[in-house]
């Protein structure tokens, strides 16, 4: 397993992944803007050579939101999630973040 930052060429396959993962998944196009902003994080996880999941965040301030977290339905149930968090949570403390935000639909 591979933590890493995410690139624009890797937006195709972090929508793939959301569209299996998220009611409302976002596009290429959404990812690669997400990419162009200083404020967002992409990090993607890679287990074999393959992206296996992703963490969107946005930075303002002290504050850290989370966007979208998800893993590809084949590398479920394999930690790679709690990872990602872990990783989010370790960045953002590095850069003096005191709250950390996940808005969460009423359906989940």
């Amino acid at each position: 397993m591979n933590i890493r930052p995410a690139f624009s060429d890797d937006c195709p396959a972090l929508a793939a992944i959301d569209a299996v993962s998220n009611p409302s998944p976002w596009s290429v196009k959404q990812f690669a803007s997400a990419l162009a902003q200083s404020t967002d994080k992409l990090w993607v996880c890679e287990t074999d050579g393959v992206i296996s999941g992703f963490i969107v965040w946005q930075d303002i301030l002290d504050e850290s939101e989370l966007h979208l977290i998800a893993t590809a339905p084949e590398y479920r149930r394999q930690g790679i999630a709690s990872a990602l968090l872990q990783h989010w949570q370790n960045a953002v403390q590095q850069q003096g973040a005191t709250r950390l935000l996940l808005e969460v639909r009423s359906s989940n």
